[in-house]
């Protein structure tokens, strides 16, 4: 029985140390020499860093850990949430988004009233963006220099 509770424990102060990796530090992609374009996760934002003004691309998330990984939910989307899943790096050094996805998954309805925000065809939009995510080279955690 204590075997079991000292495995839980640590199993609860990995999910905390992945967790607090993702909030503490920014995500630069992998070689980037943690410089230029990147992501924060504060304040229940991620926010992007580019070339212009931050801006925030995750309205109202919450982390959740499983297994290897870190669910993000993005809960501003109303009855739907966007799932975001980012996987790491066996020795915990860089994090890969693996999974896109929406929960639960639109009605034709909603995906209608998507393409009238979206300026139409939201679901191939979607689709694409998703696909090209699949591409996304791994990114690195790099000490914050910047308050956002």
């Amino acid at each position: 029985m204590l075997v079991l509770a000292l495995l839980a424990s640590c199993s609860e102060e990995e999910q905390l140390s992945m967790i607090a990796k993702m909030t503490s530090k920014d995500l630069y992609e992998k070689g980037a020499n943690c410089r230029g374009f990147h992501f924060r996760i504060e304040n229940k934002q991620m926010i992007m860093f580019g070339d212009k003004e931050p801006r925030a691309i995750g309205r109202d998330i919450s982390l959740s850990e499983k297994d290897n990984t870190v669910v993000m939910t993005d809960n501003g989307w109303g009855k739907l949430s966007l799932i975001s899943v980012y996987t790491f790096s066996d020795d915990r050094t860089s994090v890969r988004f693996t999974d896109l996805h929406y929960s639960p998954q639109p009605t034709e309805e909603e995906w209608r009233m998507m393409d009238q925000q979206a300026g139409g065809n939201a679901k191939a939009k979607y689709q694409a963006f998703r696909d090209s995510l699949k591409d996304m080279l791994p990114m690195e955690f790099c000490q914050r220099t910047n308050a956002s």
